[in-house]
């Protein structure tokens, strides 16, 4: 999630023909850390990516922002029936988990080989997509990651024990092991410093420049880089949590009543919980507004006005995930829609196996 991408310019449309033009050059492989004995709970079990963004191994959690196999980032009721069963969104680009346990990516984005490279993958029980790079979990409870790597965000945590959970940030990306401790990856400046003491955790989701946790007693805790406001202080009165998504600078958490507070970054009213929303499921946070799946399975978004506008029609949803000005939502038939400012990833076809 990038600020810069409120405003389409001519910069971004340089970009893209320079990226059209270089697309044979996309990496392909991807950097794979085979993890020993399969001991991770399955995305079911775990608790909530996001996200953000953040979609981790879980699918219990309604939302994600960040994009955490957890986001993030993103999963609502669990019900594996049908197609689509769990979802992550990144920076112009998607992927969905099926019910067969397989992934299906789409985007407008491949330069780095961030939607091509999980694109097909089978047997995979999470999937986190970040800005320009995206990592699964396989079968096998190890680590597959594909894409940019500037400040090795894709650069898996080598000889570690198995992965449950997974978070994509910006240029950071953090895993839950076996042992539920997290170990972060990437720019130290912007999330991958995990805070000592941090313990056991439950759920990770990762935001642009900064992750948070759920932890073994349900507080709230979160690390990176914050701007003027900051995202990664936890109000002191939250002592339990349910779900939370980082978004671009700020937070969003399901409390133990079902309510929702957030923190951080509100100049486009993303903080800005309205009043009607009442108890929620989910929540994704993105760039400048946030989206919740309400007690009675519809969404509603708030905060920059371009972005927070929920297609007429929708109806039920089971899960939600957003990133930058981009939201998608499963549905009650497990099929996929999604929406948001009109940029090239919403006007990118949904596979059609997933409408």
């Amino acid at each position: 999630m990038k600020r810069s991408s409120k405003h389409f310019s001519l910069i971004t449309i340089l970009s893209a023909a320079i990226f059209l033009a270089v697309a044979g050059c996309a990496i392909d492989n991807p950097i794979d850390y085979s993890i020993a004995e399969s001991t991770a709970v399955t995305p079911a079990d775990e608790a909530s990516t996001d996200s953000s963004g953040t979609e981790t191994g879980d699918s219990s959690d309604s939302g994600s922002g960040g994009n955490s196999g957890d986001g993030s980032s993103s999963s609502g009721v669990d019900d594996s029936s049908g197609t689509a069963d769990r979802i992550s969104l990144g920076y112009y680009n998607a992927c969905v988990i099926k019910s067969d346990d397989s992934v299906v990516c789409w985007g407008f984005y491949d330069d780095y080989g961030q939607t091509s490279g999980p694109n097909g993958q089978e047997n995979i029980k999470g999937v986190a997509n970040g800005y320009k790079h995206t990592c699964v979990i396989k079968a096998d409870d190890s680590l597959a990651c594909w894409g940019l790597d500037t400040y090795g965000q894709t650069s898996g945590p080598n000889g570690q024990a198995n992965i449950k959970s997974i978070a994509a940030g910006r240029y950071h990306t953090c895993a839950i092991k076996a042992d539920d401790t997290v170990q972060c990856w990437g720019s130290q400046i912007y999330g991958a410093a995990v805070p000592s003491g941090l313990g056991s955790v439950k759920s990770i989701t990762a935001g642009d420049d900064h992750a948070c946790a759920i932890k073994a007693d349900d507080s709230a805790e979160c690390w990176g880089y914050s701007r003027s406001t900051d995202p990664i202080n936890v109000p002191s009165k939250m002592s339990y949590v349910k779900s939370i998504s980082a978004g671009h600078d700020f937070t969003c958490a399901i409390q133990a009543d079902d309510s929702l507070a957030c923190w951080g970054d509100g100049q486009y009213g993303e903080t800005n919980i309205p009043i009607e929303l009442g108890n929620v499921k989910g929540v994704a946070a993105a760039d400048l507004h946030a989206c919740a799946i309400k007690a009675d399975d519809t969404v509603q978004c708030w905060g920059y006005y371009l972005d927070r506008n929920v297609p007429s029609g929708l109806g039920s949803v089971k899960s939600i995930a957003a990133y930058d000005t981009s939201n998608c939502a499963i549905k009650a038939d497990d099929t996929v829609q999604c929406w948001g400012r009109n940029n090239s990833f919403i006007t990118t076809p949904i596979p059609a196996e997933l409408q």
